[in-house]
């Protein structure tokens, strides 16, 4: 997509959004949608994923906390402690906590 639609496609689109009209079949290990058209983004599934896998990769290299930014989806740990320590090892961009919302 290189531009938004126009409001009369994105008001016939909106029908197509609805977690309801995916059907999961555990026993067939199958996923269906209900409706023509319907798609799935697994854009946010695979940051979130990625980024939990980093945050255990570190950990197992001995990392004692940080945050792991895929895009916006955060992977934390320890890190409270860990920069109230001066222990981080992972650079941070202080635009993106706020402690006092942590407490």
């Amino acid at each position: 997509m290189t531009a938004l639609p126009d409001e009369e496609t994105a008001k016939s689109m909106i029908r197509l959004i609805n977690y309801k009209n995916v059907i999961m079949d555990s026993k067939n290990c199958t996923v269906m949608l209900k409706e023509k058209g319907m798609r799935i983004g697994f854009g946010g599934i695979g940051k979130g994923y990625a980024a939990e896998k980093a945050k255990a990769l570190l950990k197992k290299e001995g990392v004692a906390g940080g945050i792991v930014n895929a895009s916006g989806d955060l992977a934390t740990w320890d890190f409270v402690r860990t920069i109230l320590h001066g222990q981080l090892a992972l650079p941070i961009q202080t635009t993106l906590i706020c402690l006092s919302h942590i407490f």
